[in-house]
């Protein structure tokens, strides 16, 4: 196995296992929803060259000792310097385990000097990997004065991970400076401008989740309609279904909200139709209110067509024309677009509402304009009464 591939499994590793580690060696022991409890494997001692990784450009040099016991690391300062050495080191599973026993031992103030360094000193997927453990462990220790020196430093790179473990631990004190900077926490999900969504609060709902699904739950309730709040959604919908997806079914049907109730119960009808897609359609169609209970439908429906589109479209054909099944037919011909954009678009006379049709009929040509335009172009053209909107996409006005 070369070097190469060696560094790809140590990235691989390293983003698996940090959080779990950190649960273990300093934050409570994860509630029976969190994703895992591994622990870091052992590192072993064995003496290699000075050779960096071709990530590092740290200053140390000279050799170092692979792995180390984390008992060697005694102070702040000594963590610190571990760290910087840490990337000489050749074996990247060596490598992580190094970085991340010299951070168990740190202070603020070695935090602080490591987050600095690593922001100045190489960069890559492996750099950015040891960033966001760095930045998690710290958020551990001292979320404040994590997210002060992030804010400073690449806010969407570093504030995240520190408030996700910060809300691990107190959800209620995380979520409380998330409503104060609602962007500042967002990481990448943050466009920043105009976007006044509150993605602070989707990184605390990530960490709540993980120990405390319940406050979790109750703060994604508190959450403005949007994109951030279904992100939110999903990540409490996600933890509840992997250790009780009864429990996630009650919660949707909780829920005060009609939109959020909607979203939510589109998101589990989904999950429900990937095991068992007649089971998924029953409980959709128990929904009290139409929007939950047209998403829920849709969702199921579009989910079994990826499966299995013929199963999936008898089933639909069975069902009563009208408004009631006028979603669901655009979400079934928007699904099996890829695979058979000619019956795709044959679905869409199905849909008795004209402006639905029309949505769906557009959808359908933009993805076939863009896998073979001109088949796409040559097919479209024949249908007879082709919505205007439908034409300026085939002649590249509209995709």
């Amino acid at each position: 196995m070369n070097k190469q591939t060696l560094i790809i499994i140590g990235v691989v590793w390293a983003g698996s296992v940090a959080g779990a580690y950190w649960t273990g060696s300093r934050g409570q022991a994860p509630a029976s929803t969190a994703d895992t409890t591994a622990t870091a494997p052992a590192a072993g001692t064995s003496s290699v060259s000075s050779s960096r990784a071709p990530w590092s450009s740290g200053s140390s040099s000279g050799q170092v000792e692979e792995g180390g016991s984390s008992s060697a690391v005694s102070s702040p300062a000594r963590a610190l310097t571990r760290f910087k050495s840490a990337g000489n080191i050749t074996n990247a599973l060596d490598r992580q385990r190094a970085f991340l026993e010299a951070i168990e031992s740190m202070d603020s103030e070695a935090f602080a000097e490591a987050a600095q360094w690593l922001s100045e000193n190489g960069g890559g997927m492996e750099n950015r990997i040891q960033s966001y453990n760095l930045m998690y462990a710290w958020g551990k220790t001292d979320p404040e004065a994590a997210l002060a020196w992030a804010a400073e430093n690449d806010p969407r790179r570093n504030a995240a991970p520190a408030l996700i473990s910060w809300a691990e631990n107190d959800p209620i004190r995380a979520a409380e400076w998330a409503r104060e900077n609602p962007t500042a926490g967002g990481g990448w999900q943050a466009r920043g401008g105009g976007d006044s969504e509150n993605w602070s609060m989707v990184s605390v709902i990530n960490g709540a989740a993980r120990t405390n699904p319940t406050v979790a739950a109750e703060l994604v309730s508190t959450m403005e309609f949007g994109r951030a709040r279904g992100a939110a959604l999903n990540t409490v919908l996600d933890t509840y279904w992997e250790s009780n997806p009864e429990a996630a079914r009650q919660w949707v049907l909780s829920l005060e909200d009609e939109r959020l109730r909607a979203g939510a119960a589109s998101s589990v009808a989904s999950r429900m139709a990937a095991d068992n897609p007649q089971q998924a359609l029953q409980w959709a169609s128990r929904q009290a209110d139409s929007d939950a209970r047209s998403r829920a439908t849709s969702s199921a429906v579009s989910t079994w067509a990826r499966q299995d589109p013929n199963a999936a479209g008898t089933w639909l054909s069975s069902q009563p024309s009208g408004p009631e099944y006028d979603a669901t037919r655009a979400a079934f011909a928007t699904t099996i677009r890829r695979d058979d954009p000619a019956a795709a678009v044959a679905w869409t006379a199905t849909i008795t509402d004209g402006s639905t049709r029309e949505r769906a009929l557009v959808n359908i040509a933009q993805g076939w304009m863009r896998d073979d335009a001109d088949t796409a172009r040559a097919y479209l053209s024949q249908q007879p009464d082709l919505p205007r909107s439908v034409q300026r996409v085939i002649r590249g006005r509209g995709n």
